[in-house]
């Protein structure tokens, strides 16, 4: 133990710190024991209690001294405990010397200390030892929160993951059904083309034995597309995707107009079929669809004009 430490604990003992530095001094720093010996076998106000060089100390306090009951005590330890049991409070330090201890008081005191130093010692190692479980304590629920936060957010991975396929299964089915419809529509739409070829291909060959009117034939091409209620027609614009939209069979060329303007943005255009090649102008704006035979189904070409 480094002489600091001796000396602190010499005062923690309840020696005078002017005592301690002299016993150090006298037992030339040999350590804790050797300067409590001397402490011990030297009441304070000996002849001892002199420097190295021969010089005598001043004289100095030897005692407290409580000026209530007017008892002496060797230090101040003992006169805290004197104010703890009595309550007095009124204390003074004291020129006058205690009686030096007897052998057995000497030992009696050695063995307090003793005492006192592995009460301190056990109370240390006990704290450290709690410290330890502390650490240990807190380290364990540190690595418990660790695992379940790791488990959690793994957790609601699987989920978001299992989620994700859900839904791309959705989409998949969606687009097999949109698929499906589409495949459908135009089948549809070939069966509803063939029919009317067919049933032009009967009207006009009907007609050459018989030498039909011009009011015959056209009744003939009503007949045709009586049967339909609605018009599905295919616009393409001048730029982006085909517009593909459904009409009812006596909407009018003017509404299909309408109808292009809203989803194109374009004010000035014209609509043609492709084959045979027809511009459906505005003229013909009040005319259905079905009288300009857009039914079941037609292609249309949107242009500048």
């Amino acid at each position: 133990m480094s002489n600091s430490n001796d000396k602190q604990a010499l005062i923690d003992m309840g020696f005078p710190e002017e005592r301690v530095e002299l016993a150090l001094a006298k037992t030339k720093n040999q350590g804790l024991q050797a300067a409590m010996d001397w402490i011990l076998s030297h009441p304070e106000g000996t002849a001892s209690d002199s420097t190295d060089d021969g010089e005598v100390t001043q004289p100095t306090a030897q005692s407290l001294k409580c000026n209530e009951c007017q008892k002496l005590f060797r230090n101040a330890e003992f006169a805290e405990a004197h104010a703890s049991r009595t309550g007095h409070v009124d204390f003074s330090e004291s020129t006058e010397a205690i009686k030096p201890l007897t052998a057995e008081e000497k030992a009696q005191k050695l063995q307090d200390l003793k005492e006192r130093m592995s009460q301190k010692k056990a109370e240390r190692l006990a704290q450290e030892a709690t410290e330890a479980r502390e650490r240990e304590k807190m380290r364990r629920q540190t690595g418990k929160e660790y695992v379940e936060t790791k488990e959690s957010i793994k957790e609601k991975q699987i989920l978001r993951e299992i989620e994700l396929r859900k839904q791309e299964k959705r989409e998949e089915q969606l687009a097999r059904q949109r698929i499906k419809q589409r495949i459908e529509e135009d089948k549809r739409e070939r069966a509803a083309k063939r029919e009317i070829e067919k049933n032009q291909a009967a009207g006009i060959a009907a007609a050459s034995p018989v030498h039909l009117s011009a009011q015959e034939i056209a009744s003939s091409t009503k007949v045709a597309t009586t049967g339909y209620e609605q018009a599905r027609v295919q616009i393409r614009p001048m730029s982006g995707s085909p517009i593909t939209h459904n009409f009812d069979a006596d909407d009018t060329l003017a509404a299909l107009y309408d109808f292009v303007r809203e989803k194109t943005g374009v004010a000035q255009f014209k609509l043609m079929t492709t084959f045979p090649r027809q511009v459906l102008g505005m003229d013909q704006g009040q005319k259905t669809l079905r009288e300009l035979k857009l039914v079941p189904s037609a292609a249309l070409v949107m242009s500048s004009i």
